[in-house]
Order: structure tokens, then C-alpha cells, then sequence
């Protein structure tokens, strides 16, 4: 169904699939270590598991932009990935909700005792693998939808694109922590069916329907260019070294500010809520059953997040009409750019993560907090908003300019030397795939630094000490990602 391009409804379809993207992750990253310490996991083995993401990020996405940038499927270059990426997860995350009925039938089927060591061995690892299937899936469907916006959006519109897909980001947040109010089997007496399998088959759901329509809105031209195959894995890594090496100068260093900004974000995202259900733990009425106390945190941090997201979602509205770009909507602050404002939010949520420094009793109660929580929306917004934005101003323009260049001859070049450029220039899936990449590998950096703090506080994960030590590494990478934002160059001052 053609929509035209310059309507904000072809930039709403253009973005949803980041709406069904971050329902799907937010039910697993909410109700996941949960239901895999249900299952018997031990909390070092959970930590392992979840490092499928990054790892997916680092390892399969450089893959994953070269078949992209080289496929010359009819369906176009983006679209394969997202319809493949959508088909592993929805599936992996309701068969995750319902590990134990699937393994019941396997060990029927093998004639094993209900509590036999080869049940219980099957049981685990059908969980790790749906959580690895979903991981690698993602990863599929991220490049395509974030691939996509750049190929497809108009160049004065990609700021007010990447707004959306921002706001579709925060409204998947808000959908998943707010249906951790209700009471969901009681309004939906499914058999059988427990709260995360309902919100399991929901997400699968939201997912496939978004890609649905992305897939049926969004029009790609069947790519004729590249006649080649991809290469093999190996040599798709020595590939990436060099498109890496590459790189424009201005995206390289967007790169540099993600790389330090995400360690401090993932350690943020996956131990705030411990640091809040501890505190509340340590605040709460003496004498409490340990299951309502337990209930107690776990709402209390829902709570946070979800008054975190409604800042974000609220930053989306407001924050363009504070700056000037090249879209069409006025600015309350003509000199004040994109880059500006994520300078702003950086250093915003760099403070709030130092004040744990600050003998000051208020920042280290459950509600000081939760306020530094819902603060915490802004620079989240922009976190997921300016990178995208500015990375696809590079290409536009750095696409606009190639075209000016006689492909005959270069300066200084030989001519597959300025074909290696354009390609990482003009390949929208490479560029993306390394981004995601360079905010996977922090991620495994921030884990392996925070299990050195707890194991240097009393190796508890539950420490409040050590809690706050990783909290206080987070907004020291994140002063240095402010830092380096003033190093990235804003076209829209140009």
C-alpha cells in the first residue's frame, strides 16, 4: 500500500516495527531472570545467558549488514531480514512461556520420568536456546527496521523518523511495565496461561503485526547492483575491520561517544531495579512475609521504569521543537542543535549516577532513586534518538556528495579503493550493523567490570555497596560519552 513519503503517516508505519521490537525485549528482560530462576537456573548461569545479546549484536550483525547490503532478494535489501528476524522471535518467546510444557512432551516422547536429571537437563537448555534464537533474531529484524528508516525516509524528515522511532521505542516500555499491574490471568483465564505467557503471546503477536505492516507500507527497489555473493564468515570479519578503518570521520566518532555511553546504560538498565528492591527491602515494615516483601520491590521498580518511560516519551514530543534541524517544524532555539541536547542529556544522566558520591541521605533512599530513575527518561530519549538521526545525516549527505564523483578517476585512489569506500559510504546496512556492533561489545565489558565490583565488595549481587560502585561506573562513562559529543559535528549548524 503506497503512502506518500512526506507524511507523517509513512513515517509512522516506516517506525512501528521498533514498537514490536522493544515490546518483545521488554517482556523477556523484565519477566526473564524470573521464570529462568523458576526453572532451577543459578544467577551466574542467567548472567551467561544474557550475554547471548551482545554477543549476538557483536558477532552476527557485521554478518548480518553484508548479506544485507548484497541481497538482490525481489523483496528488496531490508525486508527478508525483518520478516526472518520477526519469524525466530514471536515463536522463541512463546515456546520460552511454555518450556515446560515442551519439554514434558520430549521426555513423554523419550520415554523419560517426569523427575529424572535428563528431563530437568532438556528443560534448560530448550530455555537457553529460545533465549539465544530470540537473541539472533533481533538482531535480524533490528538491522532491517533501523536499515530501512535510513534507505527509505526522505533526508529532511530522518530527524522527525528517528523521533518516532523513539516514541515507538518508550510506548513498548509502557506496554510491557504497565501490564506488570494487572492482575492479566484473572482478566484473561487462559488454560493454563500465566503472566508472562500471556504477555509472551502478545508480544509474539505485536511483532508479527508490526513487521506486517512495515513489510506491506514500505516499498523497496530489488537491488541490481551488487553482483556478487557475500563472502564467507571469516572473511566477512576481515571486512569489517576495513570498513571500520573507513569509516567517515563524523560517524566514527558517534560510534566512540555509543561505545562509552552503553557501558553505562546496560549497567543502569540491568541492575537498577536490584538497587531499588534492595533499598526498599532495607526501608520497608519489619515483619513483612518474605514473598509480599519480595512483590513489594519488584512493583516498586516497575513503578520507576515506568515513570522513566513516560519522561522519554514525553522528552520525544518536546524535544524537537527545541531544536533546529532540516525538517520543517520551527525551533524555540534556533542555535541549539540535536548534538546540543544529547551534550545536555548526557551529562545529565552522567550527574545523576555520580551523585551516589554525594553524602547526601535522600539520593540513597528508594525514593531519591526513583526520582533519579524517572530522570533518567531524558538522556534515554536521546540515547536512542540523536545517534540515528545524525548517522543518517552522514549518509544522505555523504551519498549526495559520491554522486557528484566521477567514478573514472580519483585523486590518491585507485578505483577499487573508492569502491570500497562507497561501499561502506552507501551501505546503509553495513554502517548499521557496525553501530550495533560497537554498543554490543560494551555491554560485555560492563558485565565483566560489574562482576569484578561485587566480587571486591562481598560478591552479592544484592549488596547495596556494591550496587552503588556499579552505578558509579556508569555515570563515569557516561561523563566521558558527554565528553566526546562535542566532537560530533551537527549538520543542521551547517
Amino acid at each position: 500500500m503506497p503512502l506518500d513519503r512526506n507524511s507523517q503517516a509513512f513515517l509512522i508505519c516506516l517506525t512501528i516495527g521498533i514498537f514490536g521490537l522493544q515490546s518483545t525485549l521488554a517482556v523477556q528482560t523484565s519477566r526473564g531472570s524470573p521464570f529462568l530462576l523458576s526453572l532451577g537456573l543459578q544467577k551466574p548461569l542467567i548472567s551467561l545467558i544474557w550475554t547471548g545479546g551482545p554477543i549476538a549484536g557483536a558477532l552476527a550483525q557485521p554478518y548480518f549488514g553484508v548479506l544485507s547490503d548484497r541481497s538482490r532478494s525481489s523483496w528488496g535489501r531490508r525486508r527478508p531480514f525483518i520478516v526472518r528476524g520477526a519469524a525466530l522471535m514471536g515463536p522463541s518467546l512463546v515456546l520460552l512461556a511454555w518450556v515446560r510444557e515442551l519439554s514434558q512432551g520430549l521426555g513423554w516422547m523419550f520415554g523419560l520420568a517426569s523427575d529424572s536429571m535428563w528431563q530437568d537437563v532438556i528443560l534448560k537448555l530448550l530455555a537457553v536456546a529460545n533465549i539465544w534464537t530470540y537473541f539472533f533474531g533481533f538482531q535480524m529484524a533490528q538491522l532491517g527496521f533501523r536499515a530501512l528508516m535510513v534507505d527509505c525516509c526522505p533526508p529532511h524528515l530522518l530527524d522527525q523518523a528517528m523521533v518516532w522511532a523513539t516514541r515507538w521505542n518508550c510506548l513498548g516500555n509502557i506496554l510491557a511495565y504497565g501490564a506488570g499491574y494487572l492482575d492479566l490471568p484473572s482478566i484473561l483465564p487462559l488454560p493454563g496461561a500465566s503472566e508472562f505467557k500471556i504477555l509472551a503471546l502478545f508480544a509474539a503477536i505485536i511483532i508479527t503485526v508490526a513487521a506486517a505492516i512495515v513489510c506491506w507500507v514500505v516499498e523497496e527497489q530489488r537491488n541490481l547492483e551488487c553482483k556478487e555473493h557475500a563472502p564467507g564468515f571469516v572473511a566477512v570479519f576481515r571486512q569489517a575491520v576495513h570498513n571500520v578503518s573507513r569509516l567517515p570521520p563524523n560517524i566514527w566518532t558517534i560510534f566512540e561517544v555509543q561505545f562509552c555511553a552503553w557501558a553505562g546504560w546496560f549497567l543502569f538498565n540491568y541492575y537498577i531495579t536490584t538497587y531499588l528492591g534492595a533499598l526498599r527491602k532495607r526501608e520497608e515494615t519489619q515483619g513483612m512475609p518474605q514473598v509480599l516483601l519480595d512483590e513489594s520491590a519488584t512493583r516498586y521498580g516497575s513503578f520507576a521504569l515506568l515513570l522513566s518511560a513516560m519522561t522519554t516519551l514525553a522528552t520525544t514530543v518536546l524535544g524537537p521543537f527545541l531544536i533546529a534541524h532540516t525538517s520543517r517544524t520551527r525551533s524555540c532555539l534556533p542555535r541549539f542543535t540535536l548534538r546540543d541536547l544529547w551534550f545536555v542529556a548526557q551529562a545529565v544522566f552522567a550527574v545523576s549516577m555520580l551523585s551516589t558520591f554525594m553524602p547526601i541521605t535522600f539520593l540513597h533512599t528508594s525514593t531519591g532513586v526513583a526520582v533519579l530513575v524517572a530522570l533518567a527518561g531524558m538522556p534515554w530519549a536521546l540515547t536512542t534518538w540523536a545517534p540515528f538521526s545524525l548517522i543518517g545525516q552522514e549518509l544522505s549527505i555523504l551519498n549526495a556528495d559520491n554522486d557528484e564523483v566521477s567514478h573514472d578517476s580519483v585523486d590518491g585512489l585507485d578505483l577499487d579503493e573508492k569502491r570500497a569506500d562507497d561501499e561502506v559510504i552507501k551501505g546503509s546496512g553495513t554502517v548499521m550493523s557496525l553501530y550495533i556492533a560497537a554498543i554490543s561489545v560494551p555491554q560485555l565489558v560492563a558485565t565483566l567490570s560489574s562482576s569484578v565490583i561485587f566480587g571486591l565488595s562481598d560478591g552479592s549481587e544484592v549488596s547495596t555497596r556494591g550496587l552503588e560502585w556499579v552505578l558509579k561506573l556508569s555515570g563515569m562513562a557516561a561523563a566521558v560519552a558527554a565528553w566526546r559529543i562535542w566532537w560530533v559535528v551537527d549538520r543542521a549548524r551547517q
